[in-house]
């Protein structure tokens, strides 16, 4: 709704919708329409350099004030290949969306009300939502106990993109209580101690 307003702010447009996706979901796409080219940047860019390449512009000083930001550069093109993507890639593309969408790394937001109700119980509105009791269990006391992880880097790098994370929850049941148990084991795949990658250090 934010990025919505200061489209309306800035460009006297109003947006009908807004997506938003990350750099995994943008690491599909490039493996599914393969490498763009920026010209501005002389570089390419395929889906195996997409991180290294974004962190290595991430806080460089913009040396040509008349260059494009290097991430609306990228998108730009990313946006003009997926536009012209043939039908058999297509399917890819859109299988490849279709999983962001269903693990949270894209959301979709609307102007219409009614939409928004439909991404919402969908998980793909990107708002933080209490799950309501099952109807099964309309007719009993129902309480719904439930977690949200929230995880931030602190560590003045970019370490996080190369965590894996595994995340076990165990919950034991008894007529007095509810106990959650929850390990979150994670392994830091990154191969060099220098900066942008380095040791995560993060709250959680």
């Amino acid at each position: 709704e934010q990025i919505s307003l200061f489209i309306e702010k800035s460009l006297g447009k109003k947006a009908d919708g807004v997506i938003a996706l990350n750099l995994t979901t943008l690491q599909s796409v490039l493996r599914d329409i393969g490498p763009v080219t920026l010209p501005d940047y002389n570089e390419v860019v395929t889906d195996k350099n997409l991180r290294e390449r974004v962190a290595s512009h991430a806080d460089m000083p913009h040396i040509q004030k008349t260059k494009q930001d290097y991430l609306t550069s990228l998108f730009s093109r990313v946006l003009a290949e997926v536009s012209s993507v043939s039908a058999e890639k297509s399917s890819i593309l859109l299988s490849d969306l279709y999983a962001g969408l269903r693990s949270s790394q894209v959301f979709m937001i609307f102007s219409d009300k009614e939409q928004n109700a439909v991404l919402s119980r969908l998980g793909w509105l990107g708002d933080v939502t209490t799950p309501q009791c099952p109807v099964q269990l309309s007719d009993v006391p129902c309480i719904v106990d439930s977690t949200m992880q929230v995880e931030a880097n602190v560590g003045a790098n970019q370490a996080n993109h190369t965590i894996n994370r595994v995340i076990e929850e165990i919950i034991s049941v008894s007529r007095q209580k509810v106990i959650h148990h929850r390990t979150i084991t994670y392994k830091n795949t990154g191969t060099t101690e220098v900066w942008p990658m380095g040791s995560y250090k993060n709250y959680v």
